[in-house]
């Protein structure tokens, strides 16, 4: 074995943030066998302190990069994977500060591996939890009434599951949803939501993680996360001429579009039913977590956009919501330096985005 293989050196600093912090889904590490010598207790001192230094946030942010970059990339190198979604994640300074001590401490892809279960096991590291990715979408369906361009969908209500379940947060067990798998990345996001009784599934045991989310569904899970329901004095009425007065998120649509959240596809619809898209999200969230004192898009710089390669996809109206969602690193772009602004969101996506919305909230109460 090649110690001195540069190689060898960037495919264990990448896992040792990839697989060794947070294993990535879906991908089987290496097996080593019991005969195998031990790593060195000097070079599992390195490994901690270097995992100590990426931060939770950190830590899914490289997972979410990892596991889409192969979702989208299925044929790129898994060491090509794990190099690009460390260094993409964490500063320049610290990305050299890992490669150097990686050098120095002489650690390689088969330290790496070894003390992976040993790291992610050990009571005193537990695996960070993630929050993971946005996946591939898709149509174009707009949040301002200049844009109308996605197809519309029957006006059937949704499912009531899709509704909070319980109004006494924390009064039920989790549901054991057995359709997690699909989503790996969106489990912790999905269960601590339906423990809150902010998200449910569409059935019993069933969650539908790669479900399209409707802009109506969307809209009652912001007004429910942040409880901005609180904020109208008045229960107001939807200005739509397509929602009716008993449709079960009618209120939350009110109360979005009276604090200015919403606008419609046009002056008077608002097609409740249609797939929400990823700039439709984010300009919803952006406006949701400003009415709740959260964040000011106002005069937010557009700058970090420049990180998109679809950037001049993204609406003019979505812009400043979308660079203030990633500057707060709530919302992460797609592999290969895109953002997919005219994609479709999935239920698994939504989750962990009002999952990530919702912990800010409690962190800045």
């Amino acid at each position: 074995m090649e110690k001195n293989s540069g190689f060898r050196r960037k495919l264990a600093m990448s896992l040792l943030a990839a697989s060794v912090a947070l294993p990535v889904a879906g991908v089987a590490a290496p097996q080593v066998s019991a005969a195998e010598p031990a790593v060195s207790e000097e070079k599992k001192d390195v490994m901690k302190e270097m995992l100590e230094k990426l931060t939770p946030e950190e830590k899914a942010a490289i997972q979410q990069k990892a596991m889409t970059d192969m979702l989208v990339n299925p044929d790129k190198p898994l060491e090509q994977v794990a190099e690009d979604a460390l260094r993409e994640t964490v500063d320049p300074q610290k990305y050299q500060e890992i490669k150097k001590e990686v050098e120095e401490a002489d650690i390689t892809v088969e330290d790496a591996m070894k003390a992976r279960d040993e790291v992610t096991n050990s009571p005193e590291t537990p695996p960070a939890q993630p929050e993971t990715p946005e996946q591939p979408e898709t149509p174009e369906q707009p949040e301002t009434p200049e844009q109308s361009e996605a197809p519309k969908q029957p006006e059937t209500p949704a499912p009531s599951t899709d509704i909070p379940a319980d109004p006494e947060q924390g009064t039920k067990p989790t549901p054991k949803f057995v359709d997690l798998e699909k989503a790996p990345w969106a489990k912790d996001a999905i269960q601590t939501l339906v423990a809150e009784g902010i998200l449910a599934g569409v059935a019993e045991d069933k969650f539908a993680p790669m479900d399209n989310v409707t802009r109506a569904q969307y809209t009652r899970l912001l007004i429910q996360a942040l409880k901005l329901n609180q904020k109208v004095s008045n229960p107001p009425k939807a200005p739509f001429t397509d929602i009716k007065q008993n449709d079960w998120f009618a209120l939350d649509v009110a109360t979005a579009a009276k604090l200015g959240i919403v606008s419609g596809v046009s002056k008077t619809k608002f097609d409740p039913n249609a797939p929400i898209t990823r700039e439709q999200m984010a300009a919803m969230t952006a406006r949701a977590m400003e009415a709740a004192q959260l964040i000011k898009t106002t005069e937010q710089k557009t700058d970090t956009l420049n990180q998109f390669k679809d950037k001049n996809r993204i609406a003019s109206w979505a812009q400043k919501d979308v660079a203030a969602l990633t500057e707060q690193k709530l919302l992460n772009g797609m592999s290969g330096g895109m953002f997919g602004p005219k994609e479709k969101a999935n239920r698994a996506q939504a989750a962990v985005l009002i999952h990530k919305v919702y912990s800010f909230a409690h962190e800045n109460e």
